[in-house]
């Protein structure tokens, strides 16, 4: 049959739906919220690597990437209230912090201490 349609129960309240629609129960919307958010850390998250990588010439290991990446998640979920990790690099070090404001908004802080060495 070419018109069959997935069936879905929403993992919340149990209520089923067809493939294209969605659950409106409160929790199914939080949850949606919850990961528009998320995905919108995660944009601004690489706009700040890109601006490391253009500005510091440094690139972070694609494990520290997913590191920060899944603190954003776990922030947002409130798992945990705050991430922080420091890096040393030659050039410095970079700190990165993952918290949520009091107005529930998912913030990244990053600072970069350079570092400059001459010997004589």
């Amino acid at each position: 049959m070419e018109n069959e349609k997935n069936i879905y129960t929403c993992p919340f309240c149990g209520q089923v739906y067809f493939e294209g629609e969605q659950c409106n129960c409160e929790d199914a919307k939080q949850d949606r919220y919850v990961k528009k958010h998320i995905e919108e850390a995660n944009e601004g998250l690489s706009e700040i690597l890109e601006d490391i990588s253009a500005i510091y010439n440094l690139k972070l290991s694609s494990r520290v990437e997913q590191l920060v990446r899944t603190a954003i998640e776990d922030v947002a979920y409130r798992r945990i209230n705050k991430f922080q990790i420091e890096l040393i690099e030659q050039a410095g070090k970079i700190k990165f912090k993952v918290s949520m404001d009091a107005n529930g908004f998912i913030k990244i802080e990053r600072s970069v201490t350079e570092k400059d060495e001459i010997k004589i």
